[in-house]
């Protein structure tokens, strides 16, 4: 387990790493070893303190949450549009939409623990 837990603490330093050179090397700019091995140097703490936090975290799922909209079951996702809302006119008629105004009512948690995840 721990050799599991190493692991993905150094892929993640990868990742940033290979984000941080693909973005230099659309710059044109090359860094020289001495120059990778400074920005590994700055990046590694940033890194094991972000991975050792997300290690310590439960895992959250959709099934923590549920909308009573939902027509699904317990294990589906469920996401409603930012800007559609009910229809003043009339509770049962479908939804009207509102550009650029997001529906505070709207059910969010499982898009949210998807972000989270």
């Amino acid at each position: 387990m721990k050799k599991i837990l190493f692991a993905k603490k150094w892929m993640l330093l990868g990742i940033l790493l290979l984000i941080s050179h693909t973005t230099l090397l659309a710059q044109n700019i090359i860094p020289s070893s001495a120059q990778w091995k400074v920005l590994v140097d700055e990046l590694k703490p940033l890194v094991m303190k972000e991975a050792n936090w997300a290690l310590q975290q439960q895992p959250i799922t959709i099934t923590a949450y549920s909308s009573p909209r939902s027509a699904g079951g317990v294990h589906d996702f469920f996401s409603e549009g930012d800007y559609w809302w009910p229809n003043p006119a009339s509770v049962d008629s479908p939804y009207i939409q509102k550009d650029g105004l997001t529906n505070p009512d709207n059910f969010i948690s499982h898009r949210l623990t998807m972000i989270r995840f």
